[in-house]
């Protein structure tokens, strides 16, 4: 069996993003070229992905709340508009343990709905559209998993092409 798989319960359809044959539905659509754009790398979070020239990185570690082993969140978000853009929030911990924990978390606050599995690079993926935490609708959240860590990526943007790009882009760097 394959141990980058998470063992997620239920029965899991995971969709390969990468795979241009694949006959599931399109969850990615390719249209922006991220091939210019800047690349962020923290190798702290094993982590890259990128951005367009026109938005900045900020990165908060000084983590308190009630979210289990977050470890930060970064913001990458239009200079003009710094409401527009991706948050990607790492959290020392598995995919399955992440995603069981915000389940949890959905009884207090509503967060997920409309849940799918994915792999977005060769990353095991889920997917959701839902409200978050602090009831500002997220237009689409992502929860990927590493070795280390697990990255939900979110956005509130209205061009979702853009978090597309970032969210299609992001690798691991171990």
């Amino acid at each position: 069996e394959d141990e980058s798989m998470p063992n997620l319960s239920g029965e899991n359809k995971f969709f390969n993003l990468n795979d241009e044959t694949d006959k599931s539905p399109k969850i990615i659509e390719k249209s922006i070229n991220v091939s210019e754009w800047q690349t962020y790398v923290n190798e702290s979070y094993n982590m890259e992905l990128r951005f367009p020239d026109w938005w900045v990185v900020e990165m908060q570690e000084e983590m308190s709340g009630d979210m289990k082993n977050l470890q930060s969140i970064i913001w990458l978000s239009d200079k003009k508009d710094p409401y527009e853009g991706v948050t990607v929030m790492v959290v020392k911990d598995s995919l399955e343990n992440t995603l069981n924990e915000n389940k949890k978390r959905k009884d207090i606050i509503p967060f997920f709905a409309e849940e799918y599995y994915l792999n977005i690079n060769n990353i095991p993926s889920v997917g959701f559209k839902g409200d978050d935490m602090y009831s500002e609708e997220y237009k689409k959240v992502y929860i990927l998993g590493g070795k280390n860590f697990s990255y939900i990526i979110m956005t509130n943007s209205e061009d979702i092409r853009i978090f597309e790009g970032v969210l299609h882009s992001f690798n691991l760097t171990k």
